[in-house]
């Protein structure tokens, strides 16, 4: 099987039955006020979820917190039956985080992959690296730093290196739109990795997630 295969689906099978996540009225309070306040949702596996949030340290600490990283001033998140923050942290994967998981745009495209692909436990020399980046017909980008890819191929990028380490099960992408994209550039991919059997849920901005039509996916009740 090659891991390196963005349209390679047979890992699926070790994935099927996944990891629902349930959030009830998760509050973190801020210095002066609650970053996030009474957020309530429910991610199935198997799926793409999309919760509004607003963008900077909001959206930061609610993906800190579905990875068992920060500590909840009220409510709770449980993933397969479990609220054990350190269970959490075994089980999901915060990607492009700002300023958390997100790589330095100065670096070059190599580096990033490289280190990506280590975080995964995945082989990460050389070689696995122009083999990730010849799956995508990126290899034209070898010589380039991070931030002078274009942002909807970071984004699927991060996404699929994120899915090659088989024991994180939830992947939280978080604010892909800041990047300027619209939501094509990375929501059907978002799907195919769900598609394996994740949990994907992914922190919009309010924008983002009317254009989605997105008031279903989340309680959007007293949020900040």
């Amino acid at each position: 099987m090659d891991l390196f295969d963005p349209d390679d689906r047979s890992r699926a099978r070790r994935h099927r039955g996944g990891l629902p996540v349930r959030v009830s009225g998760l509050t973190i309070d801020g210095p002066q006020d609650p970053l996030v306040r009474d957020l309530s949702f429910e991610a199935p596996a198997g799926e793409v979820t999309i919760v509004p949030c607003d963008p900077g340290p909001p959206q930061v600490a609610i993906a800190l917190a579905l990875a068992g990283r920060v500590e909840l001033d009220s409510g709770g998140v449980t993933i397969a039956g479990t609220h054990d923050p350190a269970r959490l942290q075994e089980l999901v994967r915060v990607v492009d985080v700002d300023q958390v998981s997100s790589p330095e745009e100065s670096l070059p495209l190599p580096f990033v992959v490289s280190e990506e692909l280590a975080l995964a436990n995945q082989h990460s020399g050389r070689s696995n690296v122009r083999e990730f980046l010849d799956a995508r017909d990126l290899r034209g980008h070898w010589r380039d730093r991070w931030d002078s890819v274009p942002a909807g191929e970071r984004i699927r990028m991060l996404l699929d290196l994120a899915a090659l380490d088989a024991t994180r099960q939830v992947l939280v992408l978080a604010g892909p739109d800041r990047h300027g994209t619209h939501h094509r550039e990375w929501l059907d991919h978002a799907r195919k990795v769900a598609a394996d059997g994740r949990t994907v849920i992914v922190l919009v901005n309010l924008t983002t997630a009317e254009a989605l039509d997105a008031a279903p996916s989340a309680s959007r009740e007293d949020l900040p």
